[in-house]
């Protein structure tokens, strides 16, 4: 099964591969639960060793902690998706090794409990043994730590030292800070931008202010979001869509609350099957005690609309159709973590809706040290609708967006034609259209051709199964007999060099590339073929020559990318030969801002009727600056702060078209002037900081514009209090007075 691409996975799966290829030892991977961190991993694996497990003997081994049977679900996603890796389970390894190619799944929790064989001496071998084998091969480990801030053990780290591994991945929506480790971080905004995931998290929305102030009874909570369940149910029907949205019920999972807990899952049950009107066929249990009807509860369409649980179930679970959490206080001091509104934050179809009842997730409590929990770590609000200012009209901005078209990404003539030139460069073919003779060169470069494909296949004597891993292998030729048949090999090199053509992630693109170049076939208008293969050979040269073709791919997008606007046009002019769209931006005449629910000063120059600080829920600091600053200087009039994903926002593109860029903020001053303003901080975390900045130069310098200006504003790290601007160019240092200026100058 093919998985899909997303362009923030592929980033860091290159930044995790460059990793490894620098000899680093620690490298943590922040991810947002839901932005696919094992299917991330498991491309790693795959490609470290398509890229270099030819030349060493490479073993994975996998980690978990053992709520959820995460190892187990981490094996089966592995076994469903890899290409390359090899799953295995402990007792796989303990029985025939950790052999080079595999990747081997460990429940660090089970290995180190008391009374566990895995570290003991016996017939069946151990850990230390086993490890201490595969050493003598010269096997190297590569460990991953999942949910690594669950396995910040002393047990765990035994574990972990047994290994002695070369490089260490940590992975975890919420790592522990390691100044030693390299950190590749996704941007929660990435991962809501693909649709992967909700836009917000919601608390206690269909409440009065009464029941949010009194933190009433569980009845008022359940209430709620019953019938937030119904809405959002009625929202899918209207779109012809059969999902059942599933609400969590959540207790604790402290063993000294057992009794009070038991009562109030049980009250729970009664009240919603006795006063909502649930049926019991409709709820599911999945306690330590009790687990009932939950075998089908993961489908879209399963009639179970209530699932009573505990913490302990949390990590490694998936329901994509659970958007509502319902946590109820304790009579105890019990405490939740909010690590389950990672559980329904995913996207049941992995798509927006463009209906903010459908993109948005909900959380009902009435644990007040919960709910400030929650909006202490930025995890979610209250959202608050405001009003556009009458004074304000929605066009007040004059701008218009640049967004892509459904099929935006590079040319894929200009591709084509940059790939043969780097075969000319390389191989001095001819630039003129003669295959024979470029056949003859590729010989001599030791390029196979051939319509049957190179392997090495065991040879020798077995008594059992397992023998297999340690039979010779000799070479071996499989007659291609069929194109059909070897269809997933030729796919897996065009998506081995997909990732260095920028052309998006459909496959048939790379492939009409290659047939472009290397097919028996009409050619094309404007592209010379430099060979002439039918299919059977196509697939043969393509397979057994993939790393070759690969490593040209990746040295023609570096030379292209050194002169990058020589192939790429002005927003103008790529209006009129992309699939651009130029759309009007207007100003919603209702918005919602997340609310900490305090009262906050006022913030008067916003748009919206009443924006305050206390709409500062997720704003970094550097934001937070920037608008109490901007009360202050007498030339802003307006401002708005922009939302960073939806098409009904302000937005352009950037690097080289195929990514979108959605600005911070708009102002308007006094003397109807537009500034479009991206804040930053004084230690830039962004590595497309510069392509942005050069995005909105170029930007204002076209129609779209309509006269507006832009400046990047950063904080000063010499005097932190200080914002400064640049709008001519893009350095790092934001105390360059060269180029950052004080903020007072842009707006004097």
């Amino acid at each position: 099964m093919a998985l899909k691409e997303y362009e923030f996975q592929t980033d860091a799966v290159n930044r995790l591969a460059d990793a490894y290829y620098a000899n680093k030892k620690n490298v943590i991977l922040e991810a947002p639960t839901g932005s696919g961190k094992t299917v991330i991993l498991i491309k790693l694996m795959d490609r470290i060793l398509q890229e270099i497990g030819h030349s060493k003997n490479i073993a994975f081994v996998w980690l978990t902690p053992g709520a959820g049977k995460l190892e187990i679900q981490s094996w089966s996603k592995t076994m469903q998706f890899a290409k390359v890796v090899k799953s295995q389970l402990l007792d796989d390894a303990l029985e025939d090794g950790f052999r080079s190619g595999t990747v081997t799944f460990l429940n660090w929790e089970k290995v180190s409990k008391k009374g566990n064989t895995a570290l003991r001496n016996g017939d069946r071998g151990n850990l230390p043994t086993a490890i201490r084998n595969a050493r003598n091969k010269n096997v190297e480990f590569v460990l991953i730590i999942d949910e690594e801030h669950k396995n910040q053990t002393r047990k765990a780290q035994n574990i972990i030292d047994l290994f002695d591994a070369d490089i260490i991945y940590r992975a975890s929506a919420t790592p522990i800070e390691d100044h030693t480790a390299k950190l590749v971080r996704i941007n929660e905004d990435s991962v809501i931008s693909a649709g992967l995931i909700t836009r917000e998290v919601v608390l206690n929305d269909n409440l009065t202010d009464a029941d949010i102030d009194t933190y009433g009874d569980d009845e008022d909570f359940l209430d709620a979001a019953n019938e937030k369940r119904w809405e959002i149910k009625a929202a899918y029907s209207k779109l012809g869509k059969n999902i059942n949205p599933l609400v969590l019920v959540q207790f604790p999972d402290e063993k000294k609350y057992d009794d009070e807990i038991k009562t109030k899952v049980q009250r729970v049950k009664d009240y919603l099957i006795n006063e909502l009107n649930i049926s019991p066929d409709e709820i599911a249990t999945w306690l330590s005690e009790k687990k009932e009807n939950t075998d089908e509860i993961a489908k879209l369409d399963s009639p179970v609309s209530y699932l009573l649980m505990k913490q302990a179930v949390s990590v490694g679970w998936d329901a994509p159709r659970a958007t509502i959490l319902v946590k109820l206080r304790l009579n105890t001091t019990a405490r939740f973590t909010i690590q389950t509104i990672g559980r329904i934050r995913r996207m049941p179809e992995q798509k927006h809706y463009n209906n903010a009842l459908l993109d948005d997730a909900y959380v009902y409590s009435n644990d007040e040290k919960y709910v400030a929990d929650i909006i202490k770590q930025n995890a979610g609000g209250i959202l608050t609708q405001m009003g556009l200012k009458q004074e304000v009209s929605q066009d007040v901005f004059h701008l218009d967006s640049i967004k892509k078209g459904e099929t935006l990404y590079k040319d894929l003539s200009a591709v084509t034609q940059a790939l043969r030139r780097e075969f000319e460069k390389e191989f001095h073919i001819s630039p003129n259209e003669q295959p024979k003779k470029n056949k003859e060169i590729f010989t001599e470069y030791n390029w196979y051709f051939g319509t049957d494909i190179l392997t090495e296949l065991p040879s020798g004597k077995v008594e059992k199964l397992s023998d297999i891993a340690e039979l010779a292998r000799k070479p071996a030729h499989i007659p291609i007999t069929n194109t059909r048949d070897f269809g997933y090999r030729y796919d897996a090199v065009m998506a081995l060099i997909r990732p260095y053509l920028h052309i998006g992630s459909d496959l048939k693109d790379v492939r009409a590339i290659i047939s472009d170049l290397f097919a028996n076939s009409e050619p094309g208008s404007d592209v010379k073929r430099i060979l002439t293969l039918k299919p059977r050979e196509r697939y043969g040269f393509v397979i057994n020559n993939a790393r070759k073709l690969r490593d040209v791919v990746k040295r023609m997008d570096a030379s292209w990318h050194q002169d990058l606007y020589s192939y790429q046009m002005t927003i103008g002019q790529s209006l009129q030969n992309y699939t651009f769209k130029q759309v009007p931006f207007r100003l919603n005449e209702r918005e919602g801002y997340l609310d900490t629910g305090r009262k906050e000063p006022l913030l008067t120059k916003n748009v919206y009727t009443g924006y305050t600080k206390a709409n500062w829920l997720k704003q970094s600091h550097g934001e937070k600056m920037f608008e109490d600053q901007a009360e202050k200087i007498p030339k802003i009039k307006w401002v708005y702060r922009s939302k960073d994903h939806g098409q009904e926002y302000f937005s352009i593109v950037y690097d080289e078209g195929t990514r979108d860029y959605y600005p911070d903020y708009l102002v308007r001053t006094v003397d109807n002037e537009t500034y479009i303003i991206e804040i930053k901080g004084a230690d830039n975390d962004d590595e497309y900081a510069e392509a942005k900045f050069n995005a909105l130069k170029e930007y204002v310098q076209s129609d779209a514009a309509n006269g507006a200006k832009f400046a990047f504003v950063r904080q000063s790290k010499k005097f932190p209090t200080m914002l400064v601007y640049s709008d001519t160019k893009w350095v790092e240092d934001p105390d360059d007075t060269n180029v950052w200026k004080p903020i007072a100058e842009l707006f004097r």
